[in-house]
């Protein structure tokens, strides 16, 4: 876990693994981003298999994450380039063999403020990964594990509100 602070206060990363002994497959993807473009990267996973974790990493601090999210059967991360040059932004998911499923929750997050989501798995399950997504306009400042769930907590940098979307991946104990 990396993270760039261009604020003027200290502020904390934290990173989070979730264990399992499960087998699985790492699948990545990437895509080049020109100054100023915003783009989504995407690690699909075999046919019949489930992006139940992932992550993501970037050539330069200034690729901004606005989502690194489970979409069905493929980790995607997308982000917007605030560097001068080219950057690259790759994706990283997790898949494992055993079945697995998503639950997901939206929520408004209001112009200029930081909204957190969280969504559970249903009883019987327990969480193996998550992630969130918002508009390019929307930063993801966390993105963890909370309870038998997923939390994020985006910040929106424009003037209206926007939508957030948290996801859990969830499997059958």
């Amino acid at each position: 876990m990396r993270g760039f602070n261009a604020g003027g206060a200290a502020e904390r990363i934290n990173a989070v693994v979730i264990c399992t002994t499960a087998p699985h497959s790492d699948h990545s993807g990437s895509v080049s981003l020109n100054p100023g473009d915003s783009g989504l990267a995407n690690g699909p996973c075999n046919d019949g298999q489930v992006a139940s974790g992932g992550g993501f990493s970037s050539t330069s601090d200034l690729v901004r994450l606005s989502s690194s999210v489970n979409q069905a059967s493929t980790w995607s991360a997308g982000a917007t380039n605030q560097a001068a040059t080219p950057q690259t932004l790759t994706a990283l998911g997790i898949c494992p063999t055993v079945p697995h499923h998503t639950a997901f929750r939206r929520g408004p997050v209001a112009a200029g403020a930081t909204g957190e989501l969280t969504v559970l798995c249903p009883a019987g399950e327990v969480v193996t990964g998550g992630g969130g997504s918002g508009p390019n306009s929307t930063f993801m400042r966390d993105s963890a594990p909370s309870g038998n769930g997923w939390r994020i907590r985006s910040t929106n940098t424009s003037d209206g509100s926007k939508t957030l979307t948290v996801v859990a991946v969830c499997t059958a104990l």
